[in-house]
């Protein structure tokens, strides 16, 4: 019985379960495409400031908040959500 390896971490309850660093990154790269995407449909409300603030923290931030209590996160991919977060309020 063989085993290939996959590029993609298998999730439990929301974490990845990785075993290579390609594996976070792939997760990551998933994460932040989600985020994006939901900032551009958000985007089109043309909510005021605090009603784009308060959307970004409970809907666009919530995927973020709950990783980030396992997953390690680099500094330069965590530079990427702040500034698409920036684009949308």
């Amino acid at each position: 019985w063989v085993i290939e390896p996959t590029s993609s971490a298998v999730r439990y309850l929301g974490y990845p379960l990785y075993s290579n660093q390609s594996q976070l990154l792939h997760f990551l790269d998933d994460i932040k495409a989600k985020i994006k995407t939901h900032s551009i449909i958000l985007r089109e409300r043309h909510l005021t400031v605090r009603g784009s603030s308060l959307v970004a923290n409970s809907l666009l931030l919530s995927r973020l908040w709950h990783i980030l209590r396992v997953v390690p996160i680099p500094a330069t991919w965590l530079l990427e959500i702040k500034r698409t977060i920036r684009a949308f309020v």
